[in-house]
């Protein structure tokens, strides 16, 4: 490593939070759509009529857009998003413990859990379905 690449930036860059709250909104985006396709699995596997129609698919896949630009607004409007002195980024202040965690939990912890409960739910229903089809054809 250089020495000089461990030297301060001090060019201000004025569009540093806002390409932050972009990133933060398009990785969000990409966890939320994770889930979205896990439960576009599971109604097709359960065979549930939620999804059948292509505008509640769309209102669906905008409402989650929308809300992932919008959660991480609180960081960008309170400018919690500062650049990091030895590189040529911003990202969330690490001093911020309350908004690091909000940003986390929202962005890979909650859509974690979700997509692994959809998918254990789908290997349940997957090893009772030939108990379900033994007991139908006994019947």
């Amino acid at each position: 490593m250089f020495i000089w690449d461990q030297q301060p930036i001090v060019n201000i860059d004025s569009l540093c939070s806002l390409r932050a709250h972009i990133h933060h909104g398009t990785i969000a985006a990409i966890h939320h759509t994770f889930v979205l396709q896990a439960i576009a699995k599971y109604a097709n596997i359960k065979r549930l009529k939620l999804l059948k129609k292509n505008s509640v698919k769309l209102s669906i896949v905008l409402i989650q857009w929308i809300s992932d630009w919008i959660f991480c607004f609180p960081a960008y409007l309170t400018g919690d998003m500062p650049k990091i002195p030895t590189e040529n980024i911003c990202f969330i202040a690490l001093k911020n413990i309350d908004l690091l965690c909000y940003m986390t939990s929202l962005t890979f912890l909650i859509p974690g859990i979700t997509v692994s409960i959809l998918y254990r739910r789908l290997v349940s229903y997957a090893r009772e379905a030939p108990s379900r089809v033994h007991v139908n054809l006994q019947q």
